[in-house]
């Protein structure tokens, strides 16, 4: 099986692609930071071949912290389905999203749910959570708990609701898998650990690569 690793930041996958070169059935492909250059970058990718027969998007993500099952920084997560949190007008007292607007409908993606399973079993049962995707991440508690409130998500990236549509329009399978560098909200108490939230993802990348995935 070809597949295609996709991936933010060079940070987040350190010297994963070098190591492809000796794993058969693994590509990697950076595709920058934000919804707009992860789909560019994506689109170009899988309109050549090879064509992958899996696309998993991996990273960093930040945690919002509401709930007794909050993920804590360090923590693997698959997540199993995506948005678009921060598509349309923030008013004085509420968030109007594009639907609010009647401009379009606000799409939930799901993930490849047979292979979003394999890929948890694959991390020693890695929690299956709701992501969002913003262009603005949440740097204060009062967004934060707001858009963890609108959502019911668990995470948030900048990269996730992007991918998933493009590989929903293009017919591609997709399995995203995030590591926990922060929590969302006030940065100075955010509890930042990039660097070893980037070592876990690439761990957990390496055990994605070496496992047999079924069809």
């Amino acid at each position: 099986m070809h597949i295609l690793f996709a991936y933010a930041a060079p940070a987040e996958a350190g010297s994963l692609p070098e190591e492809a070169n000796d794993a058969a059935g693994s590509e990697f492909a950076l595709l920058g930071v934000g919804k707009a250059s992860s789909s560019l970058q994506l689109s170009r990718r899988v309109s050549r071949e090879p064509r992958p027969a899996l696309v998993v998007l991996f990273g960093v993500c930040g945690a919002h912290v509401d709930g007794g099952d909050a993920l804590a920084v360090g923590d693997i997560c698959v997540v199993g389905r995506d948005c678009f949190a921060d598509e349309g007008v923030q008013t004085e007292d509420s968030f109007l999203s594009l639907g609010d607007l009647g401009l379009a409908a606000a799409p939930t993606f799901e993930m490849d749910q047979k292979r979003t399973t394999q890929a948890a079993a694959m991390l020693g049962n890695a929690p299956i959570v709701s992501g969002s995707t913003v262009s603005t991440c949440s740097g204060n508690d009062v967004m934060a708990a707001a858009r963890a409130s609108r959502t019911a998500a668990a995470i948030e990236t900048m990269e996730g609701a992007a991918v998933s549509l493009v590989c929903q329009e293009l017919g591609f399978p997709l399995v995203q898998v995030r590591c926990v560098s922060n929590r969302t909200g006030d940065r100075s108490r955010a509890g930042w650990d990039l660097t070893r939230a980037c070592i876990n993802i690439q761990d957990a990348v390496r055990q994605l690569m070496s496992a047999e995935w079924q069809s």
